[in-house]
């Protein structure tokens, strides 16, 4: 499930929204194990492949946030929408 554009949701969700696919990967290895349907080498897989994804993408996260221009970070864990901040600068 995808959340819509920062400009209508804020930068908090859109950042957060990065790692729904990861949680509903580990919700969804996590049920099937409990249904016993994996093997011990699909259940090896879908692990590595969860603990590589989630590693790259706080990595890569982490370097974004580190390389933009320190007045624009806080635009990424705002509840501020982009309409509601469009507002606030041009009509205050």
């Amino acid at each position: 499930m995808q959340f819509r554009h920062p400009q209508e949701v804020g930068g908090l969700y859109f950042s957060l929204n990065m790692f729904l696919p990861l949680l509903g990967l580990t919700f969804l290895l996590a049920l099937d194990l409990a249904k016993e349907n994996l093997s011990e080498g699909t259940v090896a897989f879908l692990r590595s492949l969860v603990m590589i994804l989630g590693g790259s993408l706080i990595f890569l996260l982490g370097a974004f946030l580190l390389l933009m221009n320190k007045e624009y970070r806080h635009t990424f864990f705002s509840f501020e929408t982009g309409g509601q901040m469009t507002r606030r600068v041009f009509l205050e």
